[in-house]
């Protein structure tokens, strides 16, 4: 007897927040998602689809244990044109969910604020 799993869509268990590192040169978009099968995943900013690069914009999605998903967008040498609302947006052959997380930067010392 075969053992089937269950497909299901992908579905936040923590949605997204931003991590600082390198003094606020490196911000990490991370949010964490279960998923049957594995998630496509598209990364926004002000609804213009992004493009990773290699070093600035860098993705990473990476299977923490089965069927969960730890899905990070990397922002490298960040500015001040940086600050818009950042949406990470996930599917499979079950359905598609859209999480979005909002970047500002205080206009005194630049130094990055976020909202959900």
């Amino acid at each position: 007897m075969s053992r089937t799993e269950v497909e299901y869509p992908p579905t936040f268990t923590i949605k997204p927040r931003i991590r600082e590192e390198d003094d606020g040169n490196r911000l990490i978009f991370e949010c964490e998602l279960n998923s049957i099968p594995r998630p496509d995943i598209l990364w926004y900013k002000d609804e213009e689809l992004l493009v990773e690069d290699g070093y600035r914009i860098v993705f990473d999605t990476r299977e923490t244990r089965p069927h969960h998903y730890l899905v990070c967008l990397e922002l490298n040498d960040v500015i001040e044109i940086d600050s818009g609302t950042y949406r990470v947006y996930a599917k499979n052959l079950m359905g598609d969910v859209t999480a979005s997380i909002k970047l500002n930067f205080d206009p005194i010392d630049s130094n990055p604020k976020h909202h959900l």
